[in-house]
């Protein structure tokens, strides 16, 4: 069967619609039908670019042709609606018809546009079919009545499924039939055990400007699901970003605007209010959001995308995926095209903050801004390099905070970020033991200049090496050390540099001093035994006789002369340092 549209055959509201279908798949948004044909200015379809007006297309059903015996009525029609078009000033001027103009025809089309600076082109039938040609949905719609006739003829139904590969092609080519049932619009099917699930689907993003599809539900929902009132309310206002679903038993009643697509005479098992597809961002668009100061002053910024658009009634819904794993949701209040971005808004805000697998700067960047934003500072929002409004007043859905802990922490991985030149990533707090979380602390500390306290160092174990070597100096000093006897006394000592674990990788901080006021040696006899037996290397173990740990601090070279340095508290929410006193 021959698929193409018979051009011939049409009349002139009929090839309008067809013409109407086609510019809308073309040009989308773009493509605008004009109403009142003969007084319309010439205007049957306008095309615009970066919104102003730049193509007319002009419908004539002339199938004969405007030659011969149609020759001076047919010009006169044309030319009076080219002169009315030019009024508008379009770059181009665009007349369409069924047939396939003659050389003549084509010429004085051509030369209207001789003395105006209007491009003038003309479409014929082989230009519509090959325009048509690159949507099969549009042809099977508008040739759908000979299409039943043919499959009646071949008796298609009665068709056996001789194997998996037969039923694939059957599915195929029902859905292409399915899909031959209007021009703007298709419903797809699936069957999952006994349920059939219908999904309107728009087939070019003017669809719901050109031809609405409504649909229309009567429910009754029992008071304790609030929450679903609330949310269906929220859709009507401002589009969903996120399917909402409603049980079947709510719904008691169903009407469609186009019942030759959407089958409701079963009972519904569920009803989803889908996004809508083309508002779902597909593409990152760079989002800025900043947070004002009472002078006008930005305080913080943020960057990030926004994932999701909805629009509603009452205005739109964004959602925003910002740097350091914070999500801002917000459901913004329809702008007067004419207030241009001058004027405030306010907008409702939910935020949902997941740092974890972050890094530990974005994520301390995004809790300054949430600190900002819950403090009841004004927001200015920035989407693709265009602000949405100089200045948005937030209403809060929800208290989303930093706990002081998590501040802590972040705090101290975004300072030692620096020293080590190493991003650290945001770890899920929950899992880190007591002492990873003091390790943390004390890097910062040590980088920051301060002395501290190392955890677990109560006891240490020197490793004394060349003991029977020519460090004669040395040895006496060992010597008089193991003579002091039991009691306690200051020691001092430098190492080699310092090597921490921290979140699970090594690292150098650099070199360091040691320092403990009153230690005693925990293993004299077995050092003095090793010692008198010429052991090259002694294990020398040294014991607090209180709490308190050994006191560290970084030096440049590594020699530090004893001296007594005051080391400073962790100073942890939820951590007691031993050796010093609570609230120190």
């Amino acid at each position: 069967m021959d698929d193409t549209i018979e051009w011939d055959r049409l009349d002139q509201p009929t090839f309008d619609r067809i013409v109407e279908a086609l510019y809308s798949r073309l040009y989308g948004e773009q493509a605008q039908a004009l109403d009142g044909r003969g007084g319309d200015g010439g205007r049957d379809i306008d095309i615009t670019d970066g919104g102003k007006l730049d193509c007319i297309a002009q419908l004539k059903y002339f199938p004969e042709g405007f030659s011969g015996g149609f020759r001076e009525t047919r010009h006169r029609q044309i030319k009076k609606s080219f002169d009315a078009a030019m009024k508008w000033h379009p770059r181009v001027w665009r007349l369409v018809v069924p047939h396939n103009p003659t050389v003549n025809e084509a010429s004085w089309v051509n030369n209207l546009g001789h003395d105006t600076g209007a491009i003038v082109e003309l479409w014929g039938r082989q230009q519509l079919d090959s325009e048509i040609a690159r949507f099969p949905d549009l042809m099977g719609y508008f040739n759908r009545d000979r299409v039943k006739e043919y499959l009646a003829q071949a008796q298609h139904e009665k068709d056996a499924l001789a194997g998996p590969a037969d039923l694939t092609q059957r599915q195929a080519a029902l859905q292409t039939l399915a899909d031959t049932r209007d021009p703007d619009w298709a419903v797809d099917e699936a069957v999952i055990g006994n349920v059939i699930w219908q999904i309107p689907r728009a087939k070019h993003p003017n669809a719901e400007k050109v031809s609405p599809f409504t649909v229309t539900y009567a429910l009754r929902i029992p008071e304790e699901r609030a929450d679903l009132v609330d949310g269906l309310a929220q859709a009507k206002d401002f589009g969903v970003t996120e399917p909402l679903v409603i049980p079947g038993e709510y719904v008691v009643q169903s009407s469609t605007s186009k019942p030759h697509l959407l089958d409701l005479s079963g009972t519904p098992v569920q009803l989803s209010l889908l996004p809508w597809p083309n508002q779902v961002a597909s593409q990152a668009t760079p989002v800025q959001i900043a947070s004002i100061g009472s002078f006008g002053e930005i305080r913080h910024s943020i960057n990030g995308r926004v994932t999701k658009v909805s629009s509603g009634v009452s205005g739109m819904r964004l959602v925003m995926e910002l740097e350091g794993g914070l999500t801002i949701r917000l459901l913004v209040p329809l702008i007067p095209a004419s207030s241009g971005v001058q004027n405030s808004v306010t907008t409702q805000t939910n935020t949902t903050f997941a740092p974890v697998g972050c890094t530990a700067r974005t994520v301390q960047a995004a809790a300054t801004f949430l600190r900002d934003l819950l403090g009841g500072s004004s927001m200015r929002l920035t989407i693709d390099g265009k602000p949405l409004a100089q200045k948005i007043t937030s209403e809060h859905e929800d208290t989303t905070v930093f706990s002081p802990v998590e501040q802590e922490l972040v705090d101290d991985l975004v300072v030692i970020s620096d020293h080590l030149h190493n991003e650290f990533v945001y770890p899920d707090i929950a899992t880190l033991t007591m002492h990873q979380r003091v390790i943390i602390r004390v890097a910062r500390m040590l980088f920051e200049g301060k002395c501290v306290h190392m955890p677990d160092t109560s006891t240490i174990v020197l490793t004394l090496v060349n003991v029977e070597g020519d460090n004669q100096d040395g040895r006496a000093k060992l010597q008089n050390l193991l003579n002091r006897g039991p009691e306690a006394y200051q020691y001092y000592g430098y190492n080699e540099p310092l090597l921490l674990n921290i979140l699970g990788a090594k690292y150098s901080l650099g070199r360091y001093s040691w320092h403990h006021p009153t230690m005693v040696i925990d293993n004299a006899d077995a050092t003095r035994s090793a010692f008198d037996c010429g052991d090259e290397t002694i294990q020398l173990t040294m014991k607090s006789t209180t709490t308190e740990n050994v006191r560290i601090w970084l030096t440049d070279d590594g020699i530090d002369p004893p001296r007594v340095v005051t080391p400073e508290p962790w100073n942890l929410k939820g951590i007691t340092e031993p050796g010093v006193p609570v609230g120190r």
